[in-house]
């Protein structure tokens, strides 16, 4: 990034995610756990999941994840 802002005085970088929801804002406040997210989520990183999910075999929340992992 040094290389292309070089001829600024100050530059000002903006990093911006576009794209499309894959969640609806009401499975934010989810509190139920489900098992069907977590075999999605383990299709895509086996890692991803934290202990806790791993214990339980369920997510509260896919949608979080995937908008800040794809």
């Amino acid at each position: 990034m040094g290389d292309l802002l070089y001829s600024f005085n100050n530059p000002c970088v903006m990093d911006i995610k576009m794209g499309t929801r894959t969640f609806l804002e009401t499975e934010v406040s989810n509190t139920t756990a489900r098992k069907d997210l977590y075999e999605k989520m383990i299709k895509v990183d086996k890692c991803a999941p934290s202990i806790e999910e791993n214990e339980a075999k369920a997510l509260l929340n896919y949608g979080i994840w995937t908008s800040v992992t794809i």
